[in-house]
């Protein structure tokens, strides 16, 4: 692959709809050329600011975001900010969003939220590179009396740090004044690196008024005196749904704990006022049960029976405590009640709280206990809970209304006809096939696929692989069954490039179940480049990740894919990138979930687009050679998709030299087509766990296909 430019690239992991009042910092001229404090003064409210630089933006001082804006780090940008404080007051509604910011050193992000306001903090970074320079702050936010509903997200931001001062927290809400505020954290990885002497919280939520909602998905937080904290000290109501979380202390270099003893994975003090709560698929761990940690702990002291609260316990696993779970502490009419399903291993006691016939005491067998805390194959917690129908109720009502259905790893939260216990969901497979015959078709060897009749595979041709020739394959890819095997093959049924190398994702699953995001589409007409999908839960929800693939049985389709959702009919679009129609019968392979962290849109712009390829900049995949991503070409959301816009088979290679992933025409000629009005979209999957087992001494998974 012919290396053009040398380059830092990043990718926009939310799709952003066009906005024609957008303006771009620096400009070459005007107000927007001079400072980014005055760019913001002057642009007017209601427009997106598109920072577009990767060097220092602003350095020891402080911004001031006082009107409705957006701010968003340009496609493939990183824009820093060293020891700086953003000043952020969200007027009556009025919205902010801060995007794709890095922060470092003692930098911070102090929000002030008014009635009906929206407050986003997404895909932003926090690093403490220097420790002398002062702690990493986070994410404080606080409110007035609040009329109506205000809703502040905080989504995929990494914060890691040192919290040395009591009482500190990398995150930090504080409801005050009465009024109802909708929290939503979801896939935040916030890492406390110290010891901390007292009372500390990662992430802290205090309530002292009003009402306070809590909706907490797929984040990992490890560290500090204790990981999460809730308050309620006054009268008022907090509700929280707890739902696929990690929370762990850390271990240092020489493999002891580095939390303070007589820590809590999650401290309860509801002094008065009414308190709801779902805590549902976490996994807790102390990491080393001599640090005296705890797991849950509840304190309702103060309590009374003029109010009553209520929490409800299941599908978690809890480990390595000296107190696994702390029931409540004196108080009235307080209820706990325990769905079952739990794991606890290596605990010491469980105070005011049932086990269940359901609930085991076992080890659950995670990958690597205090650093990687999904499940090995063999896991108890693997299938623990009872159908999946009785999970879902987590996500109908409530604070857990609408929650994204993903785990820890920002993958599908359900497969197949259970819910496993904890924060990490089993199963999902990755294949990496060599072709093994000069002609159009190659045989998969791998045991467990070929075992399953009914697998809906999904299908990425690499272009390189570590220690393996760089081979390209300008064909549109099938995959079909037969014999009691799958095969790949090319549907114009030429010649498949001997050595072309697949990355064949294999999710685990139960066949044609949309709640398992797995579905088989058929074509009964044909005569057409493009069909809708009518698919319940991709219905009506243009936010959902959708990957297809050519399915044989009996009918060839001689095109690539590409998908898009068409806002017309409601629903997801599968077309030919070449305009080609299909024949009857033409059927797919579909995969879909929700984005995620790790489950996202790429968007081609002209920082990352050199020639016929675009560079991806993602962590999983920077300096990781040995990642197996999934790619669809898609088409961008802005209304009715349009398709075409690159017509050309594509495929994934690794550049060792920027050390990035990248997605290329396979003609190895044609330029890849820019985001405008419609294209320059790919959907991209990684897996966290195919990416840390094929980086282990002995790889587990990578090369399942016997070529090794």
């Amino acid at each position: 692959m012919k290396k053009i430019i040398n380059q830092t690239i990043a990718t926009l992991f939310i799709l952003v709809s066009s906005n024609v009042l957008a303006v771009d910092w620096p400009a070459a001229t005007g107000t927007c050329s001079t400072t980014l404090q005055t760019c913001i003064d002057t642009t007017s409210a209601g427009n997106t600011i598109n920072i577009n630089t990767n060097g220092i933006a602003l350095s020891s001082a402080t911004l001031t975001v006082h009107k409705e804006l957006k701010l968003l780090a340009g496609v493939s940008y990183h824009p820093r900010f060293v020891n700086v404080v953003i000043d952020v007051d969200v007027a009556d509604n009025k919205s902010i969003t801060i995007q794709g910011w890095e922060f470092e050193q003692a930098s911070s992000i102090v929000a002030l939220v008014h009635n009906d306001s929206e407050l986003n903090i997404l895909n932003n970074n926090w690093s403490q590179p220097d420790s002398a320079a002062g702690q990493v702050e986070g994410i404080n936010i606080s409110t007035q009396a609040v009329v109506g509903l205000t809703t502040v997200t905080m989504r995929n931001n990494t914060i890691v740090g040192s919290g040395s001062n009591a009482g500190n927290a990398f995150v930090r809400v504080f409801h005050n004044l009465g009024g109802t505020v909708f929290i939503k954290l979801i896939e935040n990885r916030i890492t406390d690196q110290d010891v901390i002497p007292a009372n500390n919280a990662v992430v802290q939520f205090i309530n002292r008024a009003g009402s306070l909602g809590i909706q907490m998905v797929g984040n990992e937080i490890r560290g500090g005196y204790t990981q999460l904290g809730l308050s309620q000290i006054a009268a008022g109501n907090m509700e929280i749904g707890l739902i696929s979380n990690l929370l762990t202390g850390v271990i240092d270099e020489s493999n002891s704990i580095t939390t303070n003893a007589s820590n809590k994975a999650i401290d309860s003090n509801i002094s008065i006022g009414q308190f709801y709560g779902i805590f549902a698929h976490n996994t807790i761990d102390g990491v080393k049960r001599d640090a005296g940690s705890d797991g849950i702990g509840f304190d309702f002291s103060g309590h009374t029976t003029s109010v009553s609260s209520i929490y409800y316990i299941f599908n978690n696993i809890v480990t390595n405590t000296t107190q696994a779970y702390l029931g409540p502490a004196s108080g009235t009419n307080v209820s706990e009640t325990s769905g079952g399903n739990n794991i606890f291993y290596n605990h010491g006691t469980i105070s005011g709280f049932s086990l269940q016939f359901s609930d085991i005491l076992a080890d659950p067998m995670f990958k690597n206990e205090g650093v990687n805390y999904a499940l090995k194959a063999g896991s108890p917690a693997i299938d623990k809970s009872v159908s999946i129908a009785t999970h879902t109720d987590v996500h109908d009502s409530g604070v857990t209304a609408d929650a994204p259905d993903i785990d820890a790893d920002g993958l599908r939260r359900y497969k197949g006809e259970f819910v496993d216990a904890g924060a990490y969901e089993w199963g999902d497979r990755h294949i990496l096939h060599q072709a093994n015959s000069a002609a159009s078709i190659t045989a998969l060897t791998d045991s467990a696929l070929n075992a399953d009749t009914n697998a809906m595979p999904q299908v990425t041709q690499i272009w390189n692989y570590p220690g393996f020739s760089d081979v390209y394959n300008d064909y549109p890819l099938g995959i079909y069954r037969s014999g009691g095997i799958w095969r790949l093959f090319n549907e114009e049924q030429t010649s498949m490039s001997n050595n072309a190398k697949y990355h064949v994702f294999y999710p685990y699953g139960q066949t044609s179940d949309d709640f398992n995001g797995l579905t088989r589409i058929v074509y009964p007409i044909g005569g057409s480049a493009q069909i809708s999908m009518d698919v319940p839960l991709l219905n009506n929800n243009p936010d959902k990740q959708v990957y297809v693939s050519n399915f044989w049985d009996g009918v060839y389709n001689p095109s690539s894919l590409e998908v898009g959702y068409s806002s017309a009919a409601s629903k997801w679009k599968v077309g030919t990138v070449n305009g080609v129609s299909m024949d009857a019968g033409t059927k797919f392979n579909v995969y879909h979930q929700d984005t995620s962290r790790n489950v996202f849109r790429h968007i081609v712009s002209t920082n990352n687009a050199f020639g016929n390829l675009s560079y991806i900049d993602h962590p999983l995949l920077n300096n990781n050679p040995c990642a197996l991503p999934t790619v669809t070409q898609a088409t961008a959301t802005f209304g009715e998709p349009v398709f075409e816009e690159n017509p050309f088979n594509i495929g994934v290679f690794y550049d060792d030299f920027d050390n990035k992933w990248a997605i290329f025409n396979q003609d190895a000629t044609s330029p890849i087509t820019i985001l405008a009005a419609a294209g320059g979209v790919f959907n991209v999957m990684i897996d966290p766990q195919q990416v840390y087992d094929c980086n282990q001494p002995v790889p587990e998974l990578l090369f399942s296909d016997g070529f090794e």
